[in-house]
C-alpha cells in the first residue's frame, strides 16, 4: 500500500492480481470522515479483508485483464463492508 499523491490515492496490489487497485481519498471521506492520508491508511488497515474482497469483486464484475489498473469507490467498498457486517451480526 502507498500513497499517490500524484492521484491523490492510496494504491495497493490485490492479491493475484498484477494490476493496481486505487481508492481516491474523496472515498475515504465519504466511507469515514477521513481529514489526512493517515485517516485513509488507518481505515484501508482496518478493513484491508472487505477492500481486497471488493477489489476481487469489481475485477470479477468487470471482466478485467490481469493486468488492468483500475479504482474502486466508496459504494464498491461499502457494499462489501455491509455485506460482511450483516453477516457477523447474523451469527
Amino acid at each position: 500500500m502507498t500513497w499517490r499523491a500524484d492521484v491523490d490515492s492510496l494504491a495497493f496490489q490485490p492479491p493475484d492480481h498484477a494490476g493496481h487497485c486505487f481508492i481516491h481519498r474523496r472515498a475515504f471521506v465519504t466511507l469515514c470522515a477521513a481529514e489526512t492520508i493517515e485517516d485513509c491508511a488507518r481505515y484501508y488497515q482496518s478493513n484491508r479483508a472487505a477492500i481486497f474482497q471488493a477489489a476481487a469483486a469489481k475485477i470479477q464484475r468487470d471482466s478485467l485483464s490481469l493486468e488492468a489498473n483500475f479504482h474502486l469507490n466508496s459504494r464498491d467498498i461499502a457494499r462489501v463492508v455491509r455485506s460482511t457486517t450483516d453477516i457477523e451480526g447474523a451469527t
